[in-house]
């Protein structure tokens, strides 16, 4: 399809057919007919940029990013993309980048943010972005989103380091959870209360379907000569009572092996010390839990890789 723009085009939302596209040079465009044209909504500002977007109608939508100061800026309309009015903020007297947006309803939003010294910020309103109070991280966050609108009080944010944020009341606290993963996390989406996705370098996918208690891992760009392992697997999974979990090591590392329940508690411990390249088995025997699911994790190097096996009594 056809922009009409040059700019680099940075985030895309839709609802039903209309959507909006924000890009560098504070560029906006819109589409009326399901992306089938795009119209130009403004263009051509020296600095800046909108990093998200977000539709919560047909109607409303918002672009964030920052100005040519540095500011964060958000902008917001009311008519499809057609017309925007923009309002520019700070982090509680810091400069910085929002990198994405997301509205419960047409009053409570919420943003992931860089901070310019460093750290990470979420920051939230609740008069449609007249005013801004914000919570600072030791990380830069890059994706937020709350899987349920209209007072939603439960929510994520992802960013760097492997970091992976949720609030179960609307903002006020966030807690770090176990994303098994070193990698920038980008993005985060969930169906549901449970059921999400986050996505970040290197190819990585995470997957939880308990709400992030933790994630599992389902996809990682491979390459043998960098990760310096590979997790095979267990079996058999489904097992009964007891299982074995295999794996290689391509070059000699420290390495920790470990059994988690889905509350993110860690249950056993099969490896930690260093080992030579080679082939290993490690036999788990759950003769004294509970039937369920439970999580392994390998790390080695910088390297984490968590699979799900499946207890049956």
């Amino acid at each position: 399809m056809s922009s009409n723009i040059s700019d680099n085009l940075l985030s895309v939302s839709f609802v039903d057919s209309i959507g909006i596209c924000g890009a560098l040079s504070q560029t906006i465009i819109y589409s009326m007919n399901s992306g089938i044209s795009w119209t130009t909504a403004q263009s051509g500002f020296f600095g800046g940029g909108f990093w998200g977007t977000y539709m919560l109608s047909p109607n409303i939508g918002y672009v964030i990013g920052e100005n040519s100061i540095f500011q964060p800026l958000m902008g917001t309309t009311t008519d499809g993309g057609a017309n925007w009015t923009f309002s520019s903020f700070y982090l509680n007297n810091n400069e910085g980048r929002a990198y994405d947006v997301i509205f419960t309803d047409n009053q409570i939003g919420y943003t992931a943010c860089a901070v310019w010294d460093g750290r990470g910020a979420i920051a939230k309103t609740t008069d449609g972005g007249t005013n801004w109070s914000t919570l600072f991280f030791i990380t830069p966050l890059y994706g937020i989103n709350f899987p349920i609108s209209n007072a939603s009080l439960v929510g994520y944010a992802v960013g760097e380091s492997g970091t992976i944020l949720k609030t179960t009341d609307a903002g006020t606290n966030w807690q770090p959870q176990v994303s098994g993963t070193s990698e920038v996390l980008n993005d985060v989406f969930f169906w549901d209360l449970d059921y999400g996705f986050a996505v970040g370098n290197g190819g990585i996918i995470l997957k939880t379907e308990t709400g992030g208690e933790p994630p599992i891992q389902i996809a990682h760009q491979e390459n043998r000569d960098v990760a310096g392992f590979e997790l095979i697997g267990n079996y058999p999974n489904p097992f009964n009572a007891s299982t074995i979990i295999r794996f290689d090591l391509f070059v000699g590392s420290t390495v920790n092996l470990k059994i988690f329940n889905m509350l993110g508690e860690d249950v056993a411990t099969l490896v930690s010390n260093r080992l030579s390249a080679g082939s290993y088995s490690y036999k788990w025997d759950a003769a004294n839990l509970a039937s369920g699911v439970y999580l392994y994790r390998l790390e080695a190097q910088e390297f984490v890789e968590t699979r799900k096996m499946i207890l049956m009594k």
